[in-house]
């Protein structure tokens, strides 16, 4: 008669296969798999932008310190994508801004309760004519 496998008789098998013990070293690679994208270099930023790669001695440089995302000079200092003089926090800065100035023109053009208020007294005017 067979006796079931157990991990007790047999060496090579392992209860435990689908679901190992946590280790410190699964926390390690857990831990290195989270990243901090907020702080740091900004992916768009180039220190040099070359006229072609990969770049040799005689390669020209086209710009230097160079924001790829809007093909303008990197304003930020720190090539910070936190700085508010990073291109990208200006730009929202500057939307943001128009934003507010079309929606605050056209409340000020708005006549919709102006007029409804009209249609209202000429209702109330109508019906008591009846």
């Amino acid at each position: 008669m067979r006796r079931p496998l157990e991990e007790s008789n047999n060496k090579l098998t392992s209860s435990n296969i689908e679901n190992p013990p946590v280790t410190s070293e699964t926390d390690k690679e857990k831990s290195e798999m989270v990243y901090n994208d907020t702080v740091g270099i900004c992916v768009s930023y180039k220190k040099r932008l070359f006229s072609h790669e990969p770049a040799g001695p005689d390669t020209e440089v086209l710009h230097e310190n160079w924001c790829t995302l809007y093909d303008k000079d990197c304003a930020s200092s720190s090539r910070d994508t936190t700085d508010p003089n990073c291109l990208k926090n200006q730009v929202e800065v500057e939307v943001v801004a128009v934003a507010k100035k079309l929606f605050s023109q056209r409340d000020k053009n708005d006549r919709r309760e102006k007029l409804l208020s009209q249609l209202d007294k000429a209702i109330k005017n109508t019906k008591k004519l009846e």
